[in-house]
C-alpha cells in the first residue's frame, strides 16, 4: 500500500521527511498548473522528456477508423529515492531493486536525488544496467539545488505564491544542509 504525500510530517527519519516535502513541492506546482509542472519536470529530466497531463485531439487517424475525439494520456512512472548527505552514499543494489517498480509503462525513469551527485563511475555502471533492453530505464542523478533551479525557470515573476513555496522549499534545504548556501552569501 503506497503512502501518500502529507502537509503535516508523518515520518521521524530525516531522508523521508525530504522526500516528503520534494514530492510536496512537485504537487502544489501540479495542482497550481499542469503545464508548468510539464515545464519544471522536462527541465529536471533534461534529455529524457515526458507529457504530462492528458492530450485532446479530434479526427486522429487511427489504422482503420478515423474517430471523432480522443483524450490520451502517456504511460510514465519517475520513481526516487533520495540521500542526504552526499552522492556517493548510493548503493548499486538498492538502485537496481528499484527496477522491481516499474511494470509496463511507456517511460521509466528512476531519479538519484542528493546534495551532491554520485560519481561518474557508479553512475555509468547504473546507467548501463538500466539500458539493457529488458529495462529500458532512463537513470537521472540530480540534487537539490536542480530542484530549485527547474522551479524557478518553470514559473514566472508574477507567481508570487509558488515564488514562496520555492524560497520556502529552498530555506529548508539550506537548514537541513541539502544544499550548500555559499554561493548564495
Amino acid at each position: 500500500m503506497a503512502s501518500e504525500i502529507h502537509y503535516f510530517q508523518r515520518y521521524s527519519q530525516r531522508e523521508n521527511v525530504a522526500t516528503n516535502n520534494t514530492l510536496l513541492l512537485f504537487s502544489r506546482l501540479y495542482n497550481e498548473s499542469i503545464h508548468k509542472f510539464n515545464v519544471f519536470i522536462n527541465e529536471l529530466l533534461g534529455e529524457e522528456s515526458i507529457d504530462v497531463g492528458i492530450k485532446f485531439s479530434q479526427q486522429s487517424k487511427s489504422l482503420s477508423s478515423v474517430p471523432d475525439g480522443v483524450m490520451e494520456q502517456s504511460s510514465f512512472k519517475v520513481v526516487i529515492e533520495t540521500k542526504l548527505v552526499s552522492g556517493k552514499n548510493f548503493s548499486k543494489k538498492q538502485l537496481l531493486n528499484h527496477f522491481t517498480s516499474f511494470k509496463n509503462e511507456e517511460k521509466k525513469i528512476l531519479i538519484a536525488l542528493s546534495p551532491t551527485k554520485m560519481g561518474e563511475k557508479l553512475f555509468k555502471e547504473i546507467s548501463d544496467e538500466c539500458n539493457l533492453k529488458e529495462y529500458s530505464i532512463n537513470f537521472i542523478n540530480i540534487t537539490f539545488r536542480d530542484i530549485v533551479k527547474a522551479f524557478n525557470t518553470s514559473i514566472n515573476d508574477y507567481d508570487f505564491q509558488l515564488k514562496e513555496i520555492i524560497d520556502d522549499y529552498q530555506s529548508y534545504c539550506f537548514s537541513e544542509k541539502l544544499i550548500n548556501d555559499e554561493e548564495f552569501r
